[in-house]
């Protein structure tokens, strides 16, 4: 699947007990790398509800756990409980928060294993601590996060005279099953030197619904120009994820397409 961990309402999050904390501690002190490749960032990203500016956020060091503030107390003090002894002790972000929340993260962007995610929330007089999950930001619009895209399997893949793209659309939270093509809303797309960035958003649902299991809509998506000798990038991560032709993200067998939409 192409889920890459986000955790919407508790739905598609991955638990990571089995992850050593030595997966997560190399290389995590100060600015992420990635920032430097991705300094210009279009929208607000988030691993729940709650967005941040990626490029502000892991530009700074990482000592969230020697903060001031009450959230960052209270990291400091969990970190040293026998609860959290497969936890790392320093090193830890603080993305985003409120009054009465807070969100931490740790790690490398563009590692294996995504980011370790922990969250505080304030309940009575003290505080309960969420996770840890796994992260890899998803990009925000309007609080609607974008969804993961990937060349359509079977379509032939565009050579550098293409000026569109045809691209396989897969929601991944419950829909109903409903078409995801019908409730497009406007892409982005940014051409770079050597890169495409292309996002797509889906119109949010709301409520909820079942889950039959969601079709893989089928979109042709007209390019600024000739595509060249471009890379494609999905956006709907920070940093984004670099598309490739033939891949089957969606872990469908090809040969019987019976899980795409037809159209």
């Amino acid at each position: 699947m192409l889920v890459r961990g986000r955790l919407w309402a508790l739905a598609g999050i991955s638990l990571l007990a089995g992850f050593a904390s030595s997966a997560w501690a190399a290389g995590s002190a100060g600015p992420d790398p990635a920032v430097e490749r991705w300094s210009n960032w279009p929208y607000p990203v988030g691993c729940t509800t709650l967005a941040f500016d990626p490029v502000q956020v892991f530009s700074t060091s990482t000592r969230a756990e020697r903060g001031p503030g009450p959230a960052e107390m209270e990291l400091r003090r969990y970190l040293g409980t026998a609860t959290a002894s497969g936890l790392p002790k320093h090193h830890w972000r603080l993305v985003a928060s409120t009054p009465d929340q807070a969100e931490f993260v740790h790690g490398r962007l563009e590692g294996e294993n995504g980011l370790r995610w922990l969250g505080l929330e304030r309940v009575g007089g003290g505080w309960k601590v969420l996770g840890p999950f796994e992260c890899f930001p998803s990009t925000l619009r309007d609080g609607n996060p974008a969804t993961e895209w990937t060349l359509y399997p079977g379509a032939p893949a565009p050579d550098p005279s293409a000026e569109s793209i045809v691209v396989g659309i897969h929601e991944q939270a419950c829909t109903g099953g409903r078409n995801p093509i019908s409730h497009l809303e406007r892409p982005y797309v940014r051409y770079r030197k050597r890169t495409v960035l292309v996002m797509f958003w889906v119109e949010p649902l709301e409520g909820p619904h079942t889950c039959p299991g969601n079709p893989v809509g089928k979109f042709r998506l007209k390019l600024p120009g000739p595509l060249g000798n471009r890379r494609l990038l999905d956006g709907a991560t920070y940093p984004p994820r670099r598309v490739e032709p033939g891949e089957d993200p969606y872990g469908y067998d090809l040969a019987s397409r019976s899980a795409f939409l037809r159209q």
